[in-house]
């Protein structure tokens, strides 16, 4: 892996993002999407350095979406779940539900405080299918490989950092998490490559229904991703089963592994929104 001491001076053009990423459904969501969902006007902004055009272009190859992400209203008010679930009277944009129960989470942070972080990132827009089926330190290194791919030898030093630290305490942290599977927790949602590409439990949701609103589809229907946050009894957090009845929030240990259960990869274009 070859990594850069800084990204390059100049991304790539925003017309180059609407062509690249504007055929057949919509994978850009920019500024008019977020309009056209939350209703608040939001300021274009550059491309960021990291985002060339060559690994834009290797984004939609490998079926990632650009999704602008903001944290408040344009009144100021923080874009909460809580504020997404009252503001739609807890309904979604194709007829259903926006959650399905919110009993357990209703006052943590997750609901209440947590907001999107800012700025222009590339997500994937499913789960990578290698990845389900596996704990959550072996569905990262499959996230690993995929920013490998994706950034090749643009690879900004501090990713490129988070991802040789996953591979070097991988075998430690799988042997923590079937000792000690809280500490294990900890540790793992602790890691610099779940700050960095790992999403949190609103920002799934919100491109959820980014999606639902520009593209009439539904994300995650019959499946869920970890986040990058635990609950209060110390598992991980993770988000799916987005159908009708409602997207389930719900906790697991990070040993567990599912095949409805898996990675979705989420990267910032501005390394100082993942600090």
């Amino acid at each position: 892996m070859t990594t850069t001491e800084a990204p390059r001076k100049t991304g790539a053009s925003l017309q180059f993002i609407d062509d690249t990423f504007q055929i057949h459904r919509t994978y850009s969501f920019g500024t008019k999407a977020l309009k056209d969902t939350f209703g608040d006007k939001v300021e274009p902004l550059s491309v960021p350095a990291l985002f060339s055009e060559n690994v834009l272009r290797r984004a939609w190859e490998m079926d990632c979406c650009v999704v602008l992400q903001h944290s408040h209203t344009e009144a100021g008010t923080p874009l909460t779940l809580r504020h997404l679930h009252d503001t739609r009277g807890n309904k979604d944009f194709l007829g259903g539900k926006f959650l399905y129960n919110t009993d357990w989470y209703k006052e943590l942070p997750l609901f209440t405080e947590q907001t999107s972080r800012n700025g222009l990132f590339l997500k994937g827009r499913s789960l990578m299918p290698d990845s389900t089926g596996k704990t959550f330190v072996g569905e990262s290194l499959i996230g690993a490989d995929f920013a490998e791919r994706l950034f090749d030898n643009e690879m900004p030093e501090q990713y490129g950092a988070a991802i040789e630290e996953l591979r070097t305490g991988a075998e430690r942290l799988e042997k923590l998490c079937g000792r000690d599977w809280q500490e294990g927790a900890r540790q793992c949602v602790a890691l610099a490559f779940s700050r960095f590409f790992r999403e949190s439990p609103v920002e799934v949701l919100y491109r959820v229904l980014l999606a639902q609103k520009v593209n009439r589809e539904r994300l995650f229907e019959k499946t869920y991703t970890r986040t990058n946050i635990l609950s209060p009894d110390g598992c991980v957090v993770f988000v799916g089963s987005a159908g009708a009845h409602g997207a389930r929030v719900n906790d697991w240990g990070p040993q567990a592994a599912d095949g409805s259960l898996g990675f979705s990869f989420s990267c910032s274009g501005e390394l100082e929104a993942v600090v």
